[in-house]
């Protein structure tokens, strides 16, 4: 089938589809009790940029010495097949890129925090093309740009601009661009609304979504944020839109019919400061409070706002591998839990990685791939094999 042509395969920023849930089957969690076993590290530069998996190979970004690199790892033994590197600036407080490179087509799509824009050849790493957000009326946000490339059909998209900014994928010309401005820091979500296709894209001071075609806002509901930190991708469960940012702020279930977004619900539950929380069957899982917090993780039914279920201490970042949630602690241990309004029943944990952790793990191929800021990246086996 479909899923079993796709297992070990993650090549976008939330897996296949976009909204951080895969199908794979292929995995345990019955784990040593020592934890999984280690297949290797590597040291990939300081950052937050999570991992993607293409075609046996793990990819990823990292800065060092005023250079942003780009990796392309094996994904079994850890060999770097190829890298690039280009200057790029950082910082102290927060270092390095944000957002993974994207795989699509046999090409790598990445975009920096200073707003590099580019196109690599996936099986060699040459550069097919390079643009700089700037020139399309980009301007960084506070902390950097964040969000991840999207590519859908002809077009890669990045959260550039008021409300995106739409590249020809094979020649990196402009296909549209929104409003020069501020972005806001998530990633691009495409979905089918009503029967069209649809991106959301989370800016500054607004949700919006836009017609990937024309660029064109066709809905928007104003979410602003302290410090215009939108940055927890928007969860799409077919006519709504579940959105949820930091600083206290909180989260909301808006739904889109006629063009117009009509807010059902508004509460606390949940405040994503970036940890993008998941949709699956009804609900919503997520962590709230502030990165590098304590958390907690919670379960809301997204009819009503309503939380299910609250578990203390797991500050974090998840995906949804199989009906199972797949989460990586701000300090680095890494837990699985069913993923069911019922109540939280942990299936596995280890501590797998020290440092600071505010990338969300990856599992594809019965690995997990997790980094940390200080730039330590591990390859773990959950195969059970």
């Amino acid at each position: 089938g479909v899923a079993a042509a796709h297992a070990g395969e993650w090549p976008n920023f939330r897996g296949l589809n976009n909204d951080g849930i895969s199908t794979e089957k292929g995995w345990s969690t019955q784990w040593p009790k020592e934890g999984p076993k280690q297949l290797w590290k590597a040291d990939i530069g300081e950052g937050y940029a999570s991992i993607t998996v293409s075609g046996g190979n793990a990819f990823t970004m990292g800065n060092a010495g005023g250079q942003d690199t780009i990796w392309c790892i094996n994904a079994a033994s850890g060999q770097v097949v190829w890298k690039h590197s280009y200057a790029c600036g950082s910082d102290k407080g927060y270092p390095g890129p944000r957002s993974p490179p994207v795989v699509e087509g046999g090409k790598v799509y990445a975009m920096s925090r200073k707003g590099n824009l580019l196109c690599l050849d996936a099986a060699k790493g040459g550069v097919v093309w390079e643009k700089d957000a700037k020139q399309f009326g980009g301007s960084n946000p506070s902390w950097d740009f964040s969000g991840a490339p999207l590519v859908l059909g002809n077009l890669v998209v990045f959260n550039v601009g008021t409300n995106g900014l739409a590249l020809d994928k094979a020649s990196g010309n402009v296909a549209w661009k929104s409003a020069a401005g501020v972005s806001g820091y998530a990633t691009p979500v495409p979905c089918d609304m009503g029967g069209a296709k649809s991106v959301v894209i989370f800016g500054a001071l607004k949700v919006y979504g836009v017609n990937p075609a024309s660029g064109q806002a066709a809905w928007s509901f104003d979410w602003v944020t302290q410090h215009n930190v939108n940055a927890a991708d928007p969860v799409v469960l077919g006519d709504k839109v579940f959105i949820s940012s930091g600083y206290g702020h909180g989260c909301a279930c808006l739904q889109i019919k006629g063009g117009q977004a009509e807010k059902l619900w508004e509460n606390k539950e949940i405040a994503a400061h970036g940890a993008s929380p998941v949709g699956f069957q009804g609900h919503v899982y997520g962590t709230t409070g502030n990165y590098g917090g304590a958390g907690p993780l919670k379960c809301l039914d997204l009819a009503t706002g309503a939380a299910k279920w609250t578990q203390a201490g797991l500050g974090g970042s998840l995906i949804l591998v199989d009906g199972k949630l797949v989460l990586l602690t701000y300090k680095g241990k890494l837990v699985v839990a069913e993923a069911s309004p019922a109540g939280y029943k942990e299936l596995a944990s280890a501590q797998i990685l020290g440092g600071t952790c505010w990338t969300v793990p990856t599992l594809a191929g019965g690995k997990v791939f997790a980094r940390n800021k200080e730039g330590e990246m591990v390859c773990v086996d959950v195969s059970g094999k």
